[in-house]
């Protein structure tokens, strides 16, 4: 019998890049399982098609995200001899819909959806939610979904899988300053326009990694130009190596989020969208990292000077649960998912 997975995931300047990678991890580690895999969108950027098609994924442009493109689409794929799967990967809520969800069953075709949202009732196959707010959260789901939460079930790329949990968080090193391809909120040049006025700052040593779809990427590659405490990584394969580096993270509270922490490092969050606010309220009230802004709100001087702050003295109190975190990580998160969804297509 034929498996096939359909990936429905977007990325572009104004929503980042975030539900790509994932969904190309997931799609990888599939592949592996001999499961074929096509990639569906709406809204995709040139730099990113590119990359399926480095990878050799079949890609297909969906203009709608209607229910009925969706069954269209989906109808358009099924058979007797075949099995298939729709893994959404999106922040719009027309996907939570139970029209949608039911509309997707209907054509013999298996969900699986991948959210942070708990106001919506669930009958897809499987639901992933691998933040560790999930598993504090009431989700309602019909008895045959099955439900994959929290850190066990993390979607780490391929060279971070085979690392071992730090036990214990570093104190030396340098700071990292990535928000992901896009920075949709424009952090990094905010952020650095800052810090290149302070010299209280000057004996810090600097990462700041930028990607292709940053607005104002020629900017801060000019800004940074010449600053010998700065160094500027631009759409860099060399993240673990910078991370292993440094000892503080300011970044957003997704996958870099998870990636410092995997790696020992304390964390300094700013939210990037409404799906990320919670989760950085949640991770700051439990003290596994320090939110100071999030994507709603203006950078403020009064938030310039805590970052400075943390950066210059550090703390504990607000790191004081990371052992507890670590604890319910699993860098082969993506395995685990891969077999639940092996399991559903047989």
């Amino acid at each position: 019998m034929q498996k096939n997975v359909f990936v429905y995931c977007n990325g572009n300047s104004k929503i980042g890049s975030g539900h790509f990678w994932r969904c190309l991890n997931i799609a990888d580690e599939l592949r592996k399982r001999q499961l074929a895999i096509t990639f569906l969108y709406t809204s995709l950027s040139d730099k990113l098609q590119q990359v399926l098609a480095e990878k050799e994924y079949p890609g297909t442009a969906l203009n709608t995200t209607l229910k009925e493109g969706f069954t269209e689409y989906l109808n358009g794929q099924s058979g007797r001899q075949r099995s298939n799967l729709l893994i959404v990967d999106s922040d719009l809520t027309e996907f939570y819909e139970l029209d949608f969800q039911n509309a997707v069953i209907q054509t013999g075709t298996k969900l699986m959806i991948i959210t942070v949202n708990p106001n919506f009732k669930y009958v897809s196959h499987l639901i992933l939610n691998q933040n560790i707010l999930s598993l504090s959260q009431n989700y309602d789901t019909s008895k045959e979904t099955r439900a994959l939460f929290g850190p066990e079930y993390f979607i780490y790329k391929l060279e971070y899988r085979d690392e071992e949990v730090r036990k214990k968080t570093k104190t030396n090193g340098d700071v990292l300053i990535a928000f992901g391809g896009a920075d949709p909120c424009n952090y990094t040049f905010q952020l650095m326009k800052f810090i290149l006025t302070k010299t209280e700052l000057e004996h810090i040593n600097f990462h700041v990694v930028v990607g292709p779809l940053n607005p104002q990427l020629d900017d801060i590659m000019e800004m940074c130009s010449g600053v010998g405490n700065v160094s500027v990584h631009y759409n860099t394969n060399r993240m673990k190596e910078i991370m292993q580096s440094c000892a503080i993270a300011v970044c957003s509270p997704g996958m870099v989020y998870w990636e410092s922490i995997l790696l020992g490092l304390r964390t300094i969050l700013l939210s990037s969208s409404p799906r990320e606010k919670p989760i950085a309220k949640f991770l700051n009230d439990q003290h596994y990292g320090l939110t100071i802004s999030n994507y709603d709100e203006p950078l403020s001087t009064e938030k310039f000077e805590l970052l400075e702050k943390e950066l210059v003295l550090g703390t504990t109190e607000f790191y004081s649960r990371l052992d507890h975190l670590r604890g319910l990580i699993n860098p082969k998160g993506v395995e685990k998912v891969a077999e639940e969804i092996e399991k559903i297509l047989i």
